[in-house]
């Protein structure tokens, strides 16, 4: 697992019954995407049983924002003109404007 997603607690691989729930699929549907390339898997087995671990970011952005309930996210958004704008966040970014077109 990689830093980033241990910090922001996004999942590398998620189970079978897991895809299965997200997607919407019988096991046996996700298992026949898995093998005509539609999703990164691998297969793990434990005693004589089979599973599928399927990699979380192959899965299409809907189903993983699903997973994360990032839809569900109450974020602001606003939509400012620069006129709007106070004067010092005008002169800030003048300066931010002018220090980085010299470069």
């Amino acid at each position: 697992m990689s830093r980033k997603q241990e910090v922001n607690n996004i999942p590398v691989w998620i189970n079978e019954d897991q895809a299965c729930s997200l997607l919407g699929v019988k096991s046996e549907t996700l298992r026949k995407k898995c093998r005509a390339g539609e999703y990164a898997f691998k297969i793990v087995k434990k005693d004589k049983a089979t599973s599928y671990n399927i990699l979380f970011s192959s899965l299409p952005e809907k189903v993983q924002n699903k997973h994360l309930n990032v839809s569900n996210l109450n974020i602001k958004t606003y939509d400012i003109q620069y006129s709007d704008a106070p004067e010092w966040a005008k002169n800030s970014s003048r300066e931010i404007h002018n220090n980085t077109s010299t470069v």
